[in-house]
């Protein structure tokens, strides 16, 4: 009686939700316009406020652009001279940007400085915006789509941080797409461009490993080894020793504290957030991670659906020991599977809708928070998620996807 009741009942909050999600997105998107046009007109010649370069990460992503296209590849390997680039570039900013990113990210920054910074930027974050915004209106061609993006207020996040959040989100959306569409090249290509974040996809592999999805694996594996080749063809075998050596330096840089807590939104930094040592972070991130590698398993080993892959993104984010906050771009993807499911099954649960927006919008709040003085709580925002996602799984395993 209460399954038909709350069927009956669907349509209209089915068509509530999708004007609560237009009005609150439309809302917040004028206030970042607002709030971005104020920000930008604090710069002055490229510096802002504190010091901070115009478009700030993406700063490091350009300068590195204009040295390869100068021929001076050996700067962006030497931390200290690049540094010193970063510094004489824009005199002014104090920021500090070691380059950490392997050598497969060259490939896709170099053409950057054929631009001005300022447009490069506005470029580069349109482009990758647009192309994040088409993967996932494969996944949802509805304009729902756009206003839970909005909703979610990481596209800000991204942008502020002059990030390239919206590029891997997309690189994802597409693999996990192709990998519901069986189509094994698409899939291999787009997840071997992602592994110049491969902290970002540490589950996916398990998930085409349940699955027993073979052919994408070896897919995956031969893009992943080209790239790599032909960035070494590029660059030189030194680009992958410096960002190995990059790699090991940085991991010592996190595990000592060196990048704030607040910035990590994950396990592991919100348990040193709290005062823990690095020990017992390590020991709850890793039974985190194993919890998160048993859910996949199990969710992946019967179908590959939908709900696996709104699943496999607050998985992916918990099982990682090492996240930052625009790297949450990745729960947009679960945002709009899920709210797909629920919109054209209609069957809204209890709280349901209440805990998908929430888990968008409390994702960026919390880790806001975090950054002004709040303890680094986002993991349970995402971890409030997987209940009702896995009772969505054991009803929809065989879901199809148009």
């Amino acid at each position: 009686m209460l399954t038909s009741m709350t069927t009956l009942a669907a349509p209209h909050q089915t068509m509530r939700f999708s004007e609560a999600v237009r009005w609150i997105g439309f809302f917040l998107l004028s206030v970042y316009a607002v709030g971005f046009s104020k920000y930008w007109l604090g710069f002055d010649d490229l510096v802002g406020p504190g010091g901070q370069p115009f478009g700030h990460d993406f700063y490091c992503f350009w300068t590195a652009s204009k040295l390869v296209l100068s021929g001076n590849l050996e700067t962006v390997l030497n931390p200290e001279a690049f540094q010193l680039a970063l510094d004489n570039g824009l005199p002014g900013q104090v920021a500090i940007y070691p380059w950490n990113y392997p050598p497969t990210y060259l490939l896709i920054v170099t053409p950057l400085a054929l631009l001005p910074l300022w447009l490069s930027y506005f470029v580069f974050m349109g482009g990758t915006f647009a192309a994040f915004y088409w993967a996932l209106r494969r996944f949802f061609p509805r304009p729902e789509v756009l206003w839970l993006l909005l909703l979610s207020g990481i596209p800000s996040m991204n942008m502020a941080y002059g990030q390239n959040g919206f590029l891997t989100a997309a690189l994802m959306a597409v693999a996990l797409k192709a990998v519901l569409d069986r189509q094994v090249i698409i899939a291999g290509l787009a997840l071997g461009l992602l592994t110049f974040k491969p902290h970002l996809g540490l589950l996916i592999p398990v998930a085409l490993l349940a699955a027993r999805q073979y052919k994408m694996i070896l897919s995956a594996a031969l893009s992943t080894f080209g790239f790599a080749a032909l960035a070494a063809l590029a660059f030189g075998p030194e680009a992958w020793m410096a960002f190995f050596n990059a790699t090991f330096s940085m991991s010592g840089t996190v595990a000592e504290g060196g990048l704030p807590w607040w910035h990590q939104p994950t396990v592991y930094g919100m348990m040193r957030g709290m005062g823990f040592d690095g020990l017992t972070g390590t020991l709850v991130q890793g039974g985190v991670s194993l919890a998160m590698v048993a859910m996949i398993w199990q969710v992946w080993r019967k179908s590959v659906s939908p709900i696996g892959v709104a699943i496999l993104m607050p998985a992916s984010i918990l099982a990682s020991p090492y996240l930052l906050v625009y790297d949450l771009m990745a729960m947009s993807i679960c945002a709009i599977v899920w709210a797909r499911l629920a919109i054209e099954n209609d069957n809204w649960r209890p709280y349901e809708r209440f805990v998908l927006m929430a888990s968008i919008v409390g994702s960026i709040l919390l880790a806001l928070g975090a950054q002004h003085g709040v303890v680094q709580l986002t993991p349970f925002a995402l971890a409030a998620t997987l209940p009702f996602l896995w009772l969505r799984h054991q009803d929809q395993q065989s879901t199809s996807y148009a």
